[in-house]
């Protein structure tokens, strides 16, 4: 029994402590058609990853899924929701937020959320699904018209949100390669 009791607990431990041990997809889109946010490819605009919102978790700005020390990821643990501060951007002409996400979680039964947050024109932010693939890399690229009514012209935060507003129910995400993006 005790055996038993033992080989439940290692699976859970296993499952509930799941993080990625592969690279994100390497970018491809050039510097001149991208604002990054986070990224080892691109020149960040981001100013501070963890403004202290008073959010649950911790964030680990330089998780190494290899061990190889060649490519960072941001880790949040115990994530219900993070902002990001950027020197302001006009992104007006940028037509997709890019992230690779990797989370252990069910999409059926955690969300992820992400909005720009905008200080200039229309809606100040408009938090869209983000949808992943549970424990792997998956590159989403979410159109700016998913983000009801924002205009992208003074964007000077990102915030992500774990299961709605308010959560009680967090997870644990790693993003890589935040950043706008236009065609050429």
């Amino acid at each position: 029994m005790k055996k038993i009791t033992f080989l439940i607990f290692l699976l859970v431990s296993t499952i509930g402590f799941s993080q990625p041990t592969t690279n994100a997809p390497v970018p491809t889109r050039l510097q001149a058609d991208v604002i990054s946010i986070y990224s080892d490819s691109y020149t960040s605009v981001a100013t501070d990853l963890n403004p202290n919102w008073g959010q649950t978790g911790a964030v680990n700005t330089t998780f190494n899924p290899t061990g190889a020390g060649t490519n960072f990821v941001l880790a949040y643990t115990n994530f219900n929701y993070q902002g990001t501060l950027l020197t302001t951007q006009n992104a007006s002409s940028m037509e997709f937020l890019h992230i690779d996400v990797w989370c252990a979680a069910n999409p059926t039964a955690s969300i992820l959320q992400v909005s720009p947050i905008n200080n200039g024109t229309g809606a100040a932010e408009a938090l869209v699904t983000v949808n992943y693939t549970s424990g792997s890399w998956a590159s989403i690229d979410i159109p700016k018209s998913a983000f009801t009514g924002q205009t992208w012209d003074s964007v000077f935060q990102l915030k992500f949100a774990a299961n709605g507003a308010g959560s009680t129910t967090p997870i644990n995400v790693y993003l890589d390669n935040i950043y706008f993006w236009k065609a050429p």
